[in-house]
């Protein structure tokens, strides 16, 4: 029988002869993923139909490339959504783990029979199958997921969940505490919280500022092993408190969206923090997205992860959304109708984040502090700011154990590496990643930076140039390295 798309478009047909019968079915199922992005929206999709109409050949290598078929980003509208066609289309992904991304625009939902997660048929297929690994949804607010929770009966696939993520973007869920107690899957390892900016925000006024009003359960933090929290507001108090119980956490995301982070001195939590620190004694990955250089020093000079292996910083004041940036490409973005979905690079040099001695200093601090004899620090990324040769220099001071370093589309004066090695500085340093430089940066200081102490080729560099043609000339289609 004919494939068809989600949404409910006509069966596809073929129209064209190829000319790749020389080549294995497998390596036309890996150019495809390649070429594809991971998760498919509409656009996606209809990218995948033009590959299938080129030949029978084609079509039948994407029915059995199984992971063409194991993201799928919908979006809901008044109607009854064709679900069936969801199931269908997961069906060919086989044994590979099954990621639904859901994003219902703004609507009316005081009761379930008015919310979008509830009167489309979602809950009946969540019960139904086929069964999910992750379920990712963007709504109005936590009165959606409240509803959704309440209208799943059987639980039998729920409950194999692994990662759940809730992005409101209206209202903050004041009531936290109450729905994410109700019936989140007990297989969850990994949660994904996404607070509304304060531009999306009806009144600002409505912001919790204590964690009495807005309070994950500690239960479930506690519990995970991945947790992701993205805020903008003035909200330290309750990041701070919810972070306290994320003990088992071995992949840690804070995203700012580029807002302040601000401690009062004077409450009992902040100043027990301040004085003992945060402890993540599983802590391997940390993540901090749209994070001012201030703010990420507040955070590590806070923080205590003696087994943390990788620090990924992102001082990006306005980007694509960093979870979605694993997926899509321009291209793909859907931005009349997510908001979350934001293509546009900062042009003003004066608006890139400096990054200066207080932060260089704050690694430092982060990295004594965690107190790892010899340091597990293994990586390090840095991304979308201006960073000067003393700053630079500082910073490096205490990364002796790093094997990896990445400046992401950093902008580095002429100064930086100058007079010094890398043999000495990071005397165990093997990748070197210059990113997103621009056409005319000179890379001089940075061979010499790179030769071992007997002038040999010591670590490698690896490098990348930006295209001014793209918006975005270093998201399009690259992962990150780690």
């Amino acid at each position: 029988m004919p494939a068809q798309d989600p949404q409910g478009d006509t069966p596809i047909s073929r129209v064209a002869k190829d000319s790749t019968h020389r080549i294995s079915v497998e390596i036309i199922g890996k150019i495809f993923t390649q070429f594809l992005p991971p998760i498919m929206d509409v656009a996606g999709r209809g990218e995948l139909t033009k590959l299938r109409l080129v030949s029978k050949r084609w079509n039948d290598t994407a029915q059995r490339t199984p992971i063409l078929w194991s993201n799928l980003l919908i979006i809901l509208g008044t109607k009854p959504y064709p679900f069936q066609n969801v199931a269908g289309w997961f069906n060919r992904s086989g044994r590979e783990p099954k990621t639904l991304t859901i994003f219902a625009p703004p609507h009316s939902n005081e009761t379930p029979k008015q919310c979008l997660l509830t009167k489309t048929g979602l809950p009946h297929f969540l019960e139904e199958g086929p069964a999910l690994d992750q379920l990712r949804i963007t709504s109005n607010s936590g009165k959606c997921y409240r509803h959704l929770l309440e209208s799943v009966s059987n639980r039998l696939l729920w409950d194999r969940l692994s990662l759940v993520s809730f992005a409101s973007i209206e209202e903050v869920p004041l009531d936290a505490s109450n729905f994410l107690s109700l019936s989140m899957p007990q297989s969850l390892t990994a949660f994904e919280l996404h607070l509304p900016t304060e531009a999306l925000m009806e009144s600002v006024a409505i912001y919790p500022t204590n964690t009495i009003s807005f309070q994950i359960p500690p239960k479930l933090l506690r519990s995970l092993t991945s947790f992701s929290l993205r805020c903008d507001w003035n909200a330290s108090p309750i990041i701070l408190a919810t972070l306290q119980h994320c003990i088992s956490a071995t992949a840690l995301t804070l995203n700012l969206e580029d807002g302040q982070l601000w401690f009062d001195d004077s409450d009992p939590l902040i100043e027990s923090i301040i004085r003992s620190g945060l402890l993540f004694p599983q802590l391997r990955t940390l993540r901090l997205r749209q994070c001012r250089p201030s703010a990420a020093a507040k955070l590590l000079n806070l923080l205590k992860a003696p087994n943390s292996h990788h620090v990924d910083i992102n001082f990006e004041r306005d980007e694509v959304d960093l979870e979605r940036e694993k997926y899509l490409d321009c291209a793909y973005g859907q931005s009349d109708v997510d908001p979350y979905f934001k293509c546009r690079r900062i042009s003003n040099e004066d608006e890139i984040h400096k990054v200066d001695l207080s932060f260089a200093r704050a690694v430092g601090v982060f990295m004594g502090r965690s107190g790892s004899h010899p340091s597990n620090l293994r990586s390090l990324r840095l991304h979308y700011a201006s960073i000067k040769a003393p700053v630079l220099s500082k910073l490096m001071e205490s990364l002796d154990s790093l094997t990896h370093l990445i400046l992401d589309e950093l902008d580095l004066d002429d100064g930086c590496f100058k007079d010094s090695r890398a043999s000495s500085v990071l005397p165990n340093l093997e990748v070197l990643e210059l990113l997103g430089l621009p056409r005319e940066y000179d890379l001089e200081h940075v061979d010499k930076f790179m030769l071992g102490e007997e002038g040999d080729q010591g670590a490698t560099l690896k490098t990348t140039y930006r295209d001014p043609e793209l918006c975005c000339p270093v998201h399009s289609h690259r992962r990150p390295s780690f």
